[in-house]
């Protein structure tokens, strides 16, 4: 699972800015179309109701939106040195973030821990909500053409993984939200 995490950050942070700006706006527009099959599973799921889970999926839609075009827009800056010439100051990816996610509207939750995320450039392994871990799998499905991401399907003691996470060198940043 962190294996294929890891071999995923030299490729995706190695993209332009624009190409990942342009990929999470495929995943919105991919989400948007989905509107309504995506809110009925919401629905089924978590027993919502019809206009809340579509109100999610457009919240959902709004932040990828959002996020992507943040992509390319915060890379850095030239600063000027107090001798001759200037600085370049670039923001590069952190790596391989772990991140948790709650129960509490579920695509929404994941999109907004999700999306910063990769288009800083890093790579993401995902314990998606505990009660609810079929959302994140079906936006898997949304992305699966556009981006490598490795999910830990796991319904059950996210609290465990969560730890555990946190031995491996590699992963850099870990996220949760929620309990």
């Amino acid at each position: 699972m962190t294996f294929f995490s890891f071999a995923a950050t030299t490729r995706w942070g190695k993209r332009a800015a624009h190409n990942r700006a342009q990929i999470v706006y495929y995943m919105a527009e991919n989400l948007e179309l989905r509107r309504s099959e995506v809110a009925s599973d919401l629905c089924q799921m978590t027993g919502q109701s019809m206009e809340d889970a579509l109100r999610e999926v457009d919240l959902s839609v709004q932040r990828l939106f959002y996020w992507g075009a943040y992509a390319d827009k915060y890379g850095g800056s030239v600063q000027e040195t107090l001798l001759y010439g200037a600085t370049v100051k670039i923001h590069e990816p952190i790596g391989v973030i772990g991140i948790a996610c709650p129960d509490v509207s579920p695509l929404l939750a994941f999109v907004s821990l999700f999306a910063p995320a990769v288009v800083r450039g890093n790579a993401v392994v995902v314990i998606p909500s505990e009660k609810y871990p079929t959302v994140a799998l079906d936006f898997y499905q949304v992305c699966l053409t556009s981006l490598k991401i490795c999910f830990l399907y796991s319904p059950k003691r996210m609290d465990i993984f969560a730890k555990s996470w946190l031995h491996f060198r590699q992963l850099l940043s870990l996220i949760s939200k929620g309990k």
